[in-house]
């Protein structure tokens, strides 16, 4: 009786969870939608919301990187940003805003380390390359 209890309880907890990433997913399509629209503060407020329906929905969590970003929260950023390629080393796309918000923050020589490092498993996009044009007019100037 206890196992199936134990069955039971598990099954509702997946269902719960399988409902709050859909709620969470609905609220990151509308969040990217005021995003497109360069409505910052709306696509911010429903990227929380989606965030606390699904806390590990990284997709999510990459739009709040990149809208604090826009909104001058660099500090706030870099930290979603290191989470998130620690987290999840094959994202690309957080590798590469991560150099750029480096790049901004003129931390030059942590961006140089994470483009050296980025080219040597990510030879063949364009994005490291131009990344590595703006360091080098950063450092010539």
């Amino acid at each position: 009786m206890k196992k199936f209890i134990l069955i039971c309880f598990a099954t509702l907890s997946l269902i719960g969870c399988k409902k709050n990433e859909k709620e969470a997913q609905v609220l990151y399509a509308k969040a990217l939608n005021s995003y497109a629209e360069q409505n910052l503060s709306k696509s911010l407020e429903y990227v929380n919301r989606s965030l606390e329906n699904y806390s590990d929905f990284y997709q999510a969590q990459f739009l709040k990187a990149k809208i604090l970003f826009f909104t001058n929260k660099n500090e706030q950023s870099l930290k979603i940003l290191n989470d998130l390629v620690k987290k999840h080393p094959e994202y690309t796309d957080a590798r590469i805003w991560k150099i750029r918000l480096l790049i901004a923050e003129e931390k030059y020589q942590k961006a140089e380390e994470c483009l050296t490092k980025e080219i040597a498993v990510n030879a063949s996009d364009y994005r490291v390359y131009h990344l590595y044009s703006i360091l080098a007019q950063k450092l010539n100037q």
